[in-house]
């Protein structure tokens, strides 16, 4: 189904958005 996917993606974006804000502030901390 199209929802599925779209929770799918979704969910790796956020994933990928929060880990690059992890790694920013890592950064900067640093």
């Amino acid at each position: 189904m199209f929802s599925t996917h779209f929770w799918k993606l979704l969910r790796k974006l956020y994933i990928n958005l929060f880990s690059f804000c992890c790694l920013f502030s890592c950064k900067v901390d640093y």
